[in-house]
Order: structure tokens, then C-alpha cells, then sequence
């Protein structure tokens, strides 16, 4: 490898050169009652752990639990080495088996440290030097020699310690943040359907109608697209049950909607709910497809749709569900309208938000990479 210049008295050594012998097991020889087995499915790749380990019984082992680790090794998953299944051995895996999928690295205490092996690994110093061997193979996978013989820059124990001490002071504020980021998601997640409980519970005033009177059930004349009809591209709009608001396009005008518009969707299966106010075709099947009484405003409804606690049927019909609710509306529109210019001005408000922490979370999944790349070039 033909590595950058590292600050003095660091240098640039191939893994081989300061790890130790790997020590593999054999049940026959060293016979075991049971053992922990670690394999590539234990590993949390995002953060870099070993989450749960299966208990083996030492007669019946799998045929690739042959690799014996100890306390301070890493393991290094040579299947796909982008996703870095690479996580340290703790003590209560000590003397454990792990699967010949990893490659376990016992690093030489005299020359390098654990954390520094393993926050060395799980940057793209070595991924970028083994992947390239991996896209020659028939199978997505690496040898340990190839791991082996890739390149790390090496400096002085103790500037080793400084710098993973540093590392992990900055990615615990980073792990800080990111679990702010979720418990503010979850609370942004929770301000729409509060506000429509709210808005929703009326006055004694409110009228009260059955939901089959208050709403009629509209059926297309449009031809139904299937799934395999859909594109990624065209001039009409596919709205289904799916999640997405548009899952798709189309040309086929035979397969318009022939309604009066704006309309509700329902996914009979899926829940899903969906103001549709642009022409658009209908896909698939478990579409719904409703418009509320002129008593009561289009979005008012979706709104007041989206409301009601529907409890899961699984894959089962749900509009049998619907049947049974009743509508609770204001009978002056204005009032209506007013809510529902509060209910679009949130949304509008919860989509900012959602996007703002898209954006943090970004940035925050792009810090930790940064940062190894700049302690591993001496800039910490």
C-alpha cells in the first residue's frame, strides 16, 4: 500500500507483523461440554458490538465453529468486509468459539493496542485495501491473509492510548446525540395524532353521524393497474395501499380515476390512509376508495380518518372496521376549515422537523468516519 505520510515516529506496518498466531479448536482433541458460538449474525455492525451468542453443545458443533477467541481479540468478519462485522471479544467470551467467517486478530500488546486494532479496522484503512480482493472472487468474501497483509499506520503505545481515549470521549458525545435525535423523533412522531385526539373530541354541539351515511363508497372505471404494471415514470400518478403516496406511474389512460376529486384511500389491508386531490390511476387491490357526505369537508374526513385507533387484522380486511365508527363533525364549515388549517400547518410544521433531524442524523453518520480517518493520520 502506498500510504499517506504519518507523523514521526508512527510507521506503516502490514497487520501480520503485530498480531499473534490464531488458534483454531478441534472438539476431538479439546473436548468441551458447551461453548458460546459468536458467528457473523451476533454482530451489531453499527456500532461494533457482539449483541447474542448462541449456546452450542460441544458433540454437536457447526462445521465452521473452529476459531477459538479470547479476551482482546477482534474478529473481522471476512464475508462482505464493507459492512464491517468487526466487534472486540469481551471477558465473558473469553475461551469461546467463533465461526471461520471471522478473521480473529490477537493483537501483540507490545506493539499494538485492542481499541487502536479495532478502531483501525473499522475504519476504511483496511476495508478499502481488502475490498478490491473481494470483487475478484466468485463469492463476496476475503481471505484472513488478505487481512493480514493490508497496511496500518502504527505509532508509539502511548499516543495509541491518547488517541482512542480521544476517540471515544468524541463518539460517546456522538451516541449521546444520536439517542437525543430518536427521543425527539418519537416526540415530533406524537404531535400530529395528539393534536387530531384533541381537535377531535368535539363539543356537545358536534353532530353525530353512523360512518356508511357519512361517507359514500366510490368505485373507479378505470381500469385497476396490478403491481407488475407499474413504472418509474409517466404521466399518471399510481396511488395503491402501499405507503408511498404515489407508488408509480403509468400512461394508460384507460386505468384514470373517472370520479369527482379530491377522494380518500384507505388500504383495506395496509391501514394506510391518503388525501388524493390530483388525477391518478388506481393500483393494485385493498384500495378504498372514499368521499365523505357534503356536510362534511373532504380533508376535514382524512383528518378524522387518520384519528380513529384501528387495531390490526394483520393482512385481514379492515374496512369491516370502519363500519362501526361514528362521525363526530362540526355542522358550520368555517369550523371545519379551521381545523383543518391548524392539522395542515402542524404537518407542514412535522415535516420540517422529520427533515431537520434527517439531515442531523446525517451528519452525525458521516462524523465517526471523519474522525477515524483524521486520528489515524496524527491530526487528533
Amino acid at each position: 500500500m502506498e500510504g499517506y505520510k504519518l507523523p514521526k515516529g508512527w510507521e506503516w506496518r502490514t497487520i501480520r507483523s503485530v498480531v499473534m498466531p490464531k488458534e483454531s479448536w478441534n472438539q476431538r482433541k479439546n473436548p468441551r461440554n458447551t461453548f458460546q458460538y459468536v458467528d457473523i449474525s451476533s454482530i451489531n455492525n453499527k456500532i461494533g458490538i457482539i449483541g447474542k451468542t448462541t449456546t452450542i453443545p460441544g458433540d454437536n458443533p457447526p462445521s465452521r465453529a473452529k476459531r477459538v477467541i479470547r479476551a482482546g481479540d477482534v474478529i473481522f468478519a471476512t464475508t462482505r468486509p464493507y459492512l464491517k462485522n468487526i466487534a472486540i471479544i469481551s471477558d465473558r467470551l473469553d475461551n469461546q468459539i467463533c465461526s471461520t467467517g471471522f478473521c480473529v486478530l490477537r493483537p501483540n500488546l507490545e506493539q499494538v493496542t485492542t481499541e487502536w486494532l479495532f478502531y483501525i479496522c473499522r475504519s476504511n484503512i483496511v476495508v478499502d485495501q481488502v475490498v478490491p480482493n473481494q470483487e475478484k472472487n466468485a463469492y463476496p468474501a476475503v481471505s484472513d491473509d488478505e487481512i493480514y497483509d493490508s497496511e496500518i499506520p502504527v505509532p508509539p503505545l502511548s499516543e495509541q492510548r491518547r488517541i482512542v481515549k480521544r476517540i471515544e470521549e468524541l463518539t460517546r458525545r456522538v451516541e449521546e446525540s444520536h439517542k437525543l435525535r430518536i427521543a425527539n423523533l418519537e416526540d415530533i412522531n406524537r404531535l400530529l395524532p395528539s393534536a387530531m385526539e384533541t381537535c377531535f373530541q368535539g363539543d356537545g354541539s358536534w353532530l353525530s353521524v353512523p360512518f356508511e351515511k357519512a361517507v359514500k363508497r366510490v368505485k373507479s372505471r378505470g381500469e385497476k393497474l396490478k403491481t407488475e404494471d407499474y413504472k418509474l415514470s409517466g404521466t399518471i400518478p399510481i396511488v395503491d395501499q402501499g405507503q408511498s403516496e404515489i407508488a408509480g406511474y403509468t400512461d394508460r389512460i384507460d386505468a384514470l380515476f373517472q370520479g369527482h376529486i379530491p377522494v380518500i384511500i384507505f388500504g383495506d389491508h395496509t391501514k394506510n390512509i391518503k388525501y388524493i386531490d390530483f388525477d391518478f390511476a388506481v393500483g393494485a387491490d385493498g384500495v378504498v376508495i372514499l368521499q365523505p357526505i357534503d356536510d362534511i369537508i373532504p380533508e376535514y374526513f382524512y383528518y378524522w380518518l387518520k384519528s380513529i385507533p384501528l387495531y390490526s387484522l394483520g393482512y385481514s380486511r379492515h374496512y369491516k372496521l370502519l363500519k362501526e365508527q361514528i362521525v363526530y363533525f362540526p355542522e358550520d364549515k368555517a369550523e371545519q376549515n379551521r381545523i383543518v388549517e391548524y392539522l395542515n400547518s402542524l404537518q407542514t410544521k412535522v415535516e420540517e422537523l422529520k427533515h431537520l433531524q434527517s439531515e442531523t442524523e446525517s451528519e452525525l453518520a458521516a462524523f465517526t468516519p471523519a474522525l477515524l480517518a483524521k486520528a489515524f493520520r496524527g491530526e487528533l
